[in-house]
């Protein structure tokens, strides 16, 4: 298990975005993150608070004294994504960390995949990561990660969508770095009890994750890969 190397620890006085954060693994971030001193965040979702789990959590958050705002927007929506952070910045402080969970599973055999199904499992990771390092540029990041999938080394039956627009975020990841700003691209493999495997009520996605290899790794092992995903530099984390 990786291990923390000073314990997370986050502004008070600073905002982190959650991109796709109403999930799983992002309500379980932001418990982590506000346990370690976060208390605002500005989530990004397509659905908005449209769940119990969702309401559950921003009413949570908000008792405990984190101011949260909850943006409703396509990430893939560059002008939107632009128009909603503005006016969301208004009134909170900067932000100083992104953590992009966003995605859309659609898979299918790729000799018969139609284009639209292609685009669909594209457009969360590929233009809506572009479109937060675009609408970011001008904020004091201290992290930029984005949550990628083993999938994108391991391969994976009827996710070549999926797989490809994984990979692209490692490349953006890397060109980020090149620019000289903060950002990895975490390989993250099967979480056993949040996140998109562990709550789907398909079971083909989980028996071909073990298919190919991946064992569970527990909410504590993502937070201490996350944090290790937030040094200085740190290009890409793989687990599995």
């Amino acid at each position: 298990m990786p291990q923390p190397l000073k314990g997370a620890k986050f502004h008070a006085d600073a905002s982190y975005l959650l991109a796709g954060g109403l999930g799983g693994i992002g309500r379980s971030l932001s418990m982590w993150m506000v346990a370690n001193g976060a208390r605002n965040l500005i989530f990004v979702s397509r659905s908005g608070v449209s769940n119990d789990a969702a309401r559950e959590l921003v009413n949570t958050l908000t008792m405990k004294g984190v101011r949260v705002e909850v943006i409703q927007c396509d990430i893939a929506d560059e002008v939107r994504l632009f128009d909603s952070l503005n006016t969301a910045l208004k009134t909170m402080p900067p932000i100083r960390g992104v953590i992009q969970g966003a995605m859309v599973l659609r898979d299918q055999i790729f000799a018969n995949m139609p284009y639209e199904t292609f685009v669909s499992a594209l457009r969360p990771k590929v233009q809506g990561s572009w479109s937060l390092h675009q609408a970011t540029l001008d904020q004091p990041l201290d992290f930029f990660v984005l949550l990628s999938s083993a999938s994108s080394f391991l391969g994976n039956a009827g996710q070549g969508n999926y797989v490809a627009a994984c990979t692209y975020q490692v490349a953006l990841a890397a060109h980020r770095l090149g620019l000289g700003l903060p950002a990895t691209a975490i390989d993250i493999g099967k979480v056993a009890s949040v996140g998109v495997v562990a709550e789907s009520t398909d079971n083909t996605i989980e028996a071909n994750l073990v298919r190919i290899g991946l064992k569970d790794i527990q909410e504590a092992e993502l937070h201490a890969i996350i944090e290790l995903a937030m040094l200085p530099n740190a290009v890409g984390v793989t687990n599995g």
